[in-house]
């Protein structure tokens, strides 16, 4: 996400098709490092609320590598 300076519909939809299909396939799916206005973007759709978001790499890692229960 880092690189993004911008973020559309298509881009978004990708993004939440994706994260369902790890999160179906019993994996975990986190967005890391966006820009502000990207970041924007994604809070204004909800984005957070499916997705988890995070600042950096390892952050992402951490809640990535995090138990998730029996």
């Amino acid at each position: 996400m880092s690189e993004l300076d911008f973020i559309g519909s298509l881009g978004i939809g990708t993004l939440v098709a994706a994260a369902r299909t790890v999160t179906q396939r019993k994996g975990v799916f986190v967005l890391f490092g966006a820009k502000p206005d990207v970041m924007t973007a994604l809070i204004r759709t909800s984005v957070p609320a499916i997705i988890p978001t995070r600042a950096t790499w390892a952050e992402a890692r951490a809640l990535a590598a995090a138990p998730t229960g029996p």
